[in-house]
């Protein structure tokens, strides 16, 4: 035996974990899977949406004082057709102020936006220059297109012409029009741990 390299082999229920989350890192989800039925341990290898904690994890403590203030409303990015978050904060005299652009990505999503349903608006008023957070085009607000009705970024306009994302296709002159800037209240949780 000496000399001869020995190539360890992960238990089947370890490489079946492994398989899943190589299977969400590659944008294939498997199903979850919920029966009352399994052992605390393998319910803890399943998993379960951030709203309904194992039973041996501390409820998630109450959203945090200041995630009230915090309205992330989502656009498309028109060079790359994915989602983005434009963060808008409360300031102390009532009025939102841009924060920045966020990445929105599938895990991101199952963390901050799955289980808000605190939908808000971000006065017209309010909005201010953003810069998408996939391709960098910057300029006041997003754009709503008239075909698909999505907020998209101005990555792919010129001076007063519009060219929305690929999978909708739409291009046309620009028109002023104030319209609602939807958004949510990211979900924060106080586990820490993530």
């Amino acid at each position: 035996m000496a000399g001869e390299l020995i190539r360890w082999k992960p238990s089947s229920k370890v490489e079946d974990r492994v398989k899943q989350a190589l299977q969400i890192v590659q944008g294939n989800i498997p199903p979850v899977h919920r029966s009352t039925e399994q052992p605390p341990a393998e319910r803890l290898m399943t998993p379960v949406p951030i709203s309904n904690p194992p039973a041996n994890r501390p409820p998630a403590a109450p959203a945090k004082q200041g995630a009230k203030d915090v309205i992330d409303v989502v656009r498309i990015c028109a060079v790359h057709d994915k989602p983005y978050a434009s963060r808008y904060v409360l300031g102390t005299d009532g009025r939102f102020r841009y924060a920045g652009p966020i990445q929105v990505t599938k895990s991101l999503y199952r963390l901050q936006y799955e289980d808000s349903g605190d939908i808000k608006v971000v006065p017209s008023v309010d909005i201010d220059v953003e810069t998408c957070a996939w391709c960098a085009a910057s300029g006041r607000g997003a754009i709503r297109c008239g075909r698909c009705r999505q907020l998209i970024c101005r990555g792919k306009t010129v001076h007063k012409r519009f060219r929305c994302r690929e999978s909708c296709g739409r291009e046309g002159d620009l028109a002023h029009e104030d319209f609602e800037n939807p958004g949510v209240n990211p979900f924060i949780d106080n586990w820490g741990s993530r």
